[in-house]
């Protein structure tokens, strides 16, 4: 009798919540900060759209940058942040790469700013509201601002 009674206030209480959407993330800027010919660093801006009618915190988030199925940068440590209710946050994050893998982007300069540059994220969120991590996977294109003046 008192599984019964548990099962259905398990399934009463799982009725009654909305359902929980996962965020979106999505590259809005690279910029270079430190560069040295071994591990170039970069500061990259995500934008993480959250579909959800409350705030999330998390304590972290890592992931690796792949460009034509390579990783040529990963995440840094992050900080813990809190993504706006039905809203976007944007989350800054320092990255690194090597030179080798980074070169040829530079190369095709040109090519990116007219196309965009493809990529992929493959992460994780850290300790998402205090319930565990998230892992995540994003395609999408990047297209960079105009250059500098």
């Amino acid at each position: 009798m008192k599984r019964l009674l548990f099962a259905t206030l398990l399934v009463l209480s799982a009725c009654s919540q909305p359902a929980w959407k996962k965020p979106t993330f999505t590259i809005s800027e690279i910029r270079p900060v430190r560069s040295s010919l071994s591990e170039p660093q970069l500061d990259l801006t995500l934008l993480v759209a959250n579909p959800n009618d409350r705030g999330i915190t998390a304590k972290g988030l890592a992931f690796d940058l792949k460009v034509d199925g390579r990783v040529i940068a990963s995440s840094l440590p992050s900080e813990t942040f809190t993504l706006t209710p039905q809203g976007d946050t944007r989350v800054t994050l320092r990255v690194k790469g090597k030179f080798t893998d980074l070169l040829p982007l530079l190369a095709r300069l040109p090519e990116i700013r007219e196309q965009g540059l493809s990529y992929e994220l493959d992460g994780r969120v850290e300790d998402l509201n205090g319930l565990g991590a998230l892992p995540f996977k994003k395609q999408g294109v990047w297209k960079p601002g105009p250059p500098a003046k």
